[in-house]
């Protein structure tokens, strides 16, 4: 009898394990893994299994892509938000929802049924997921032009969302990784792709990364939502997008050389197509891109912001 009791009860210990294993988060690293061909390996990618990611958020939505109904893009409104993993968790991970979705086939979302989205992503209870938030990310992985993003698989079943956990805690955003161009582009200036994700853009998508001492190949480009080319003046370039924050309706004073600080991406092609996203711009001239601030300053901003905010809708 004694022996089935412990039997039983090793089964049952090993069972609670498993199912701890099976919630446990998995790391930015193992989702974003690719082949030699650049397309995503992770097993639950195109899987009817979920994930659980944690990590800091690198953007504002708004402040990356169009939200708004019906937006001008070819998908409508659109939301999307960088988490990039902590310690040696040395990835990121995108995070995106679109409201057009009969573009792939689907039903697209009404106005009300998007604005519930936005409203369900953007805000957990009372707090709105802002950039250096530390949050914990669970739905569906899909491979996108050599990355792996968490989404709906372009379907606006409820049953196919994804939910966006603040783990009480907003650090700030994390430093960001000082690289130059010769890091992600060789010699004759094409992308350097390597499938170990030990060199190259792999390394380094999805994350927050500093370039200095570049300037623009055309700085007449200037504006929100446009992409425009930064150089070393050693015959390397990069493409570097802006965001849609009004600060880039502003004029630029970036006249020489700059540092830019931005999230590293991956937009167009398995082994190649690497580019800057940045957020925000303060109108220096040694300068592009929004840097981190010390965890402290930031909830003090944060706090004053929401003082703000409430006073306006109290008028």
């Amino acid at each position: 009898m004694l022996a089935k009791v412990t039997k039983s009860l090793v089964i049952g210990t090993v069972a609670l394990l498993l199912v701890a294993a099976m919630v446990q988060a998995e790391t930015h690293w193992e989702i974003q893994a690719v082949d030699n061909t650049g397309h995503a390996t992770h097993l639950k990618e195109g899987a009817t299994l979920t994930v659980v990611l944690e990590g800091v958020v690198l953007n504002n939505p708004e402040d990356m892509l169009d939200p708004a109904y019906d937006a001008p893009a070819w998908m409508g409104g659109q939301w999307q938000i960088y988490v990039q993993g902590e310690g040696g968790d040395h990835a990121g991970t995108a995070c995106w929802m679109g409201q057009k979705y009969s573009r792939m086939g689907d039903v697209d979302y009404t106005e009300t049924e998007w604005n519930d989205e936005l409203n369900r992503l953007n805000y957990d209870d009372a707090h709105r997921i802002r950039m250096g938030d530390r949050v914990r990310v669970t739905g569906y992985i899909k491979g996108y032009n050599g990355k792996t993003n968490v989404n709906e698989r372009h379907c606006s079943a409820s049953g196919m969302d994804f939910t966006v956990e603040w783990l009480d805690s907003t650090p700030g955003l994390p430093a960001p990784e000082v690289i130059t161009l010769a890091d992600v582009k060789d010699a004759s200036n094409n992308d350097i792709f390597d499938d170990t994700r030990l060199i190259g853009g792999e390394y380094y998508q999805a994350r927050l990364v500093r370039i200095n001492d570049v300037s623009f190949v055309d700085a007449n480009l200037w504006g929100p939502d446009v992409e425009m080319e930064i150089t070393d003046g050693t015959g390397l370039t990069l493409p570097c997008r802006l965001g849609m924050s009004d600060v880039f309706s502003d004029p630029s004073n970036l006249g020489g050389t700059f540092d830019v600080v931005g999230i590293f991406n991956q937009e167009e092609g398995y082994t190649t197509g690497y580019r800057m996203w940045v957020m925000g711009y303060d109108g220096g001239s040694d300068m592009l891109g929004i840097v981190p601030e010390p965890a402290s300053l930031l909830l003090l901003t944060l706090g004053s912001l929401a003082i703000f905010r409430r006073r306006r809708r109290s008028r």
